[in-house]
């Protein structure tokens, strides 16, 4: 045999067992981020402010979109891990259910954006709310375990 088509055989072989490990790391990092998604969803539901907590990193941040109002012009809102596990934890945040659909995982390296759809009925404060929409999600892979590291809600 050709040595020059031994070689590029190898490349071709090389090349070719790369690109299914890393779609196989890829598939398995999106099942992962995408049960992540739904157990978090779920925690808050469940009023398990521990695994509520644990999914999200320390420097966890929500951001929101406020509409505008007579008074006021649309604006964004952000707020951090603590005061939102600590709202779930003492009940003054609880939830009836949480529905996501529509899920999508875009993995770049350690990091993974989540776009959805949510449906959910929360009290917070004593006042209930039903709300629907879209959002966003980021993870990030840190010390070998996906984190949620910010929220956008639009």
């Amino acid at each position: 045999m050709n040595p020059l088509f031994r070689f590029c055989a190898c490349v071709v072989a090389i090349v070719w067992s790369s690109s299914l490990l890393a779609a196989a790391a890829t598939t398995t990092d999106s099942v992962a981020i995408l049960a992540a998604e739904n157990a978090w969803a779920q925690s808050a539901v469940n009023n398990d402010a521990t695994t509520f907590a644990g999914l999200m990193s320390d420097d966890y941040t929500i951001i929101e979109l406020v509409p505008a109002t007579s008074h006021r012009g649309a604006h964004w809102t952000t707020a951090g891990k603590a005061g939102w596990v600590a709202d779930v934890r003492s009940k003054r945040e609880t939830y009836a259910y949480v529905h996501l659909r529509n899920l999508q995982v875009f993995l770049d390296g350690n990091i993974a954006t989540v776009t959805g759809e949510y449906a959910q009925k929360a009290t917070k404060n004593g006042k209930t709310s039903v709300d629907s929409g879209a959002y966003v999600n980021t993870w990030e892979k840190r010390n070998g375990r996906w984190q949620l590291i910010n929220s956008v809600f639009p």
